[in-house]
C-alpha cells in the first residue's frame, strides 16, 4: 500500500473568513505525498497527488496519470478501499484474483 495524497484540516484565519468568527473554523486541504531523493538518478521518483489509472487501447495496458484533479481521479479505475482508517468493502484474495482475471479478459 502506498499513499500519494492526504487531507488535513487547516484552521481558517480571521482574514480568510467572511463574517464574525466565534469558534475556530477549519477547511480541508489536500497534500501531495511523494519521495524524490536528492541522490537519485530519477528512477526512484514516486507518483504524487491524486492518481488516475485507466486502460489505454493504444498500448493495450493500464496507464497512470498523477497530480490529477478530483474530477479526473473519479473517472479512473481505482476504488476506495480504506477511508478514515476503515476498510470499505473487505475482499478475499480469491475475490481479488477473480476481479483481476475478469479485467484482463476484457482488455
Amino acid at each position: 500500500m502506498k499513499a500519494t495524497y492526504g487531507e488535513i484540516l487547516e484552521e481558517i484565519s480571521r482574514e480568510e473568513f467572511e463574517g464574525d468568527v466565534i469558534d475556530k473554523t477549519y477547511k480541508r486541504v489536500g497534500r501531495e505525498i511523494f519521495k524524490d531523493p536528492k541522490t537519485d538518478d530519477g528512477t526512484k521518483k514516486s507518483a504524487k497527488g491524486l492518481l488516475k489509472v485507466s486502460y489505454d487501447p493504444k498500448v493495450n495496458d493500464l496507464v497512470l496519470k498523477d497530480q490529477c484533479t478530483e474530477a479526473e481521479e473519479k473517472q479512473g479505475l481505482l476504488q476506495i478501499v480504506f477511508e478514515n482508517g476503515k476498510m470499505s468493502e473487505p475482499q478475499s484474495l480469491d475475490e481479488i484474483r477473480i476481479l483481476i482475471s475478469n479485467s484482463l479478459q476484457r482488455m
